[in-house]
């Protein structure tokens, strides 16, 4: 491992873009050596930062905890989704997902509640992740009451998953939409599409 336990403690005492950097860095390193000693070094690290005064740091720490993190790190995680920045409830559902797999539904199932559209489309993508097709019901319900389009995105990638032809043309459709945060969400989303779905 390239970057010493030593460098990153050290670092997180300095300013905040040095943590960010820090914890980039180790993750990057855990990830490359495939070292059970180096991940659990990355989630300790990035459970402390969860709470950070910074929300750069506190974004990279979430997204951190995806990558490295297990079903220990979820009630870090549930902090992360009640955090008052948008951009770091979003990331949290997603992690979750990645991190913590079942354990995390009923959390999951608390962000498609969220105010922000963005988040309740993360959440709803994390539940598909979490629960495949056997989320295909709530998430026709979902479908049903949600008019915000950013967070319709979520919800048809899910469905369409499960095969919903329907779902994936809505989905297509919102590829041309004005709003640049559908439109490139649903594109986006869309190239994850196994092509018998699309």
């Amino acid at each position: 491992m390239n970057v010493s336990l030593r460098s990153v403690l050290g670092a997180l005492h300095n300013d905040s873009l040095c943590r960010e950097r820090s914890l980039e860095q180790l993750v990057d390193a855990a990830e490359r050596s495939r070292s059970k000693r180096a991940r659990a070094t990355a989630r300790i690290i990035a459970r402390a930062l969860v709470t950070d005064a910074n929300e750069s740091v506190r974004l990279k720490a979430t997204e951190a905890l995806g990558e490295v993190g297990n079903r220990r790190d979820f009630h870090a995680l549930q902090i992360c989704s009640q955090d008052s920045r948008w951009e770091i409830r979003a990331s949290a559902y997603s992690s979750m997902a990645s991190a913590a797999g079942r354990v995390a539904l009923t959390q999951i199932r608390t962000g498609l509640s969220d105010p922000n559209p963005i988040v309740r489309r993360y959440a709803a993508v994390a539940l598909f992740d979490v629960s495949g097709c056997a989320a295909q019901n709530e998430l026709k319900e979902l479908s049903d009451r949600e008019s915000n389009k950013a967070a319709r995105v979520g919800i048809l990638y899910g469905l369409s998953r499960c095969g919903d032809t329907v779902a994936a043309g809505e989905l297509k459709a919102l590829c041309s939409e004005t709003d640049p945060h559908v439109s490139s969400a649903a594109a986006e989303l869309l190239r994850e599409l196994p092509l018998a779905c699309k």
